[in-house]
């Protein structure tokens, strides 16, 4: 009895294991993979026209958290996603909403007491000061740590877009957590350090500053990168 368990298990693995796959699947393995190879990534612009292969090919489903909407803007979500604490998801988008309340009121009081020349210059968009903002915060290099000869090295290193932008959100949301001011709320804190991340000053943008100023001065650990 024994022998024919085995025998039924060996022959249900090899045709498990078997080269002859199903039409349409990859036979390159890959955990991560939900969907077949012909499967067609969705369209989410409302203006590009569906190509004809679309239409008898199944599409992959849509991430839930991105719409078609003219106001969605990835920055923004993914800036969300870093002040998001718990999974309350809501919360954050309020905070971020609220946010940008307090800049476009301040914006257009300033406006409203500054002359007909002066009033030009000022930005009176949130997503315009908002974005602004993050590239002014973003550091173009960050240190690494490589050890040589027993002894670590804080060696310069140019930083992706992805690390970059990460670490400016970073710093914005530990900047506003810090105040002092326990009465002020974190709407009201987000929105003046991207006011003052907007024109270049503030903490942050001190911090981009100071980070610089360490690589400049371990430039001369530069080469270990290539080691």
């Amino acid at each position: 009895m024994a022998s024919n368990s085995l025998t039924r298990i060996w022959k249900l693995s090899s045709i498990l294991t078997s080269s002859v796959k199903p039409s349409g699947y990859s036979s390159v393995p890959c955990r991560t993979a939900m969907y077949p190879s012909n499967y067609m990534d969705p369209v989410l612009d409302k203006d590009i026209e569906i190509a004809e292969d679309l239409r008898f090919h199944p599409v992959k489903a849509t991430p839930n958290d991105v719409t078609t909407s003219i106001l969605y803007d990835p920055l923004v979500s993914k800036f969300v996603n870093v002040i998001m604490r718990k999974g309350e998801k809501q919360i954050a988008r309020n905070i971020v909403e609220k946010a940008f309340e307090i800049l476009k009121r301040k914006q257009i009081s300033k406006y409203n007491e500054a002359s007909a020349d002066g009033g030009r210059h000022i930005e009176m968009n949130p997503f315009t000061i908002f974005h602004t903002a993050m590239q002014n915060m973003e550091p173009l290099l960050g240190l690494h740590t490589v050890k040589r000869g027993g002894r670590a090295y804080q060696v310069p290193t140019p930083l992706s877009a992805n690390r970059q932008r990460f670490l400016a959100m970073k710093w914005l949301v530990m900047e506003c957590k810090i105040k002092p001011e326990m009465s002020v709320k974190m709407e009201q804190r987000v929105a003046e350090e991207l006011l003052k991340a907007f024109s270049n000053e503030g903490n942050v943008i001190a911090k981009k500053q100071n980070l610089h100023r360490q690589c400049e001065a371990n430039r001369a650990y530069a080469h270990y990168r290539w080691w």
